[in-house]
């Protein structure tokens, strides 16, 4: 099992999951967002379940201590979930107890398997409007749609709606009807992290 990765960023705090956690960044995305910040990235290194685990294993104790673990994010890992599945299960049958989530924009189809496995989800929701999500991404959201269904289902999953004010794209008003949207689909306010790209272009 080989999963193509562009960055393993270690110690970071407060951003990407509880406690101390480990951002896998899983190579290539879908979607072709004017503000990514990853776009540029075009090179990426192979790793084997083993090969990864051997480099974030170094911060196991910190994992343990304060209830961290590994975050895999990207680009978008939902087109590596056979390698996350894979990984999670190798750590978990030697006993760990690391967290594990994902940060995505869930437009892949997302198996049932992973969300079994994981503690948390972030995603970045773009627009619940489809109109400006494809201008924006230039792709459809139907997909985000029937994953966003999905994965209200799963109680035991700590999730995170992240809805972004992007400029040229969308306002306040367009916000409020994308958290109008989401609470239709049984999400809650609290869980919703309203914030704004910054342009540098």
């Amino acid at each position: 099992m080989i999963g193509r990765i562009f960055a393993i960023n270690r110690l970071i705090i407060g951003v990407d999951g509880p406690g101390i956690t480990t951002l896998v960044g899983m190579y290539k995305c879908p979607l072709n967002c004017e503000f990514c910040i990853n776009n540029p990235i075009l090179t990426y290194r192979e790793y084997t379940v083993e090969k990864l685990y051997d480099i974030v294993k170094v911060d196991h104790l910190y994992f343990e201590y304060c209830g961290g673990g590994i975050c895999f994010g990207g680009h978008e890992p939902l087109l590596q979930q056979e390698f996350i599945i894979a990984f999670i299960k190798y750590v978990r049958a030697k006993g760990y107890h690391w967290k594990f989530g994902l940060e995505t924009s869930l437009n892949c189809i997302l198996r049932d398997e992973l969300l079994d496995l994981l503690d948390y989800v972030y995603v970045d929701i773009k627009d619940m409007n489809s109109e400006i999500y494809k201008r924006y991404t230039e792709k459809d959201n139907d997909v985000v749609l029937s994953n966003l269904k999905k994965l209200v289902t799963y109680d035991q999953l700590d999730i995170l709606i992240r809805i972004p004010k992007i400029p040229r794209y969308n306002d306040e008003s367009d916000i409020e009807k994308s958290k109008e949207k989401l609470r239709q689909i049984g999400f809650q306010e609290k869980q919703f992290d309203v914030f704004e790209y910054v342009s540098f272009l």
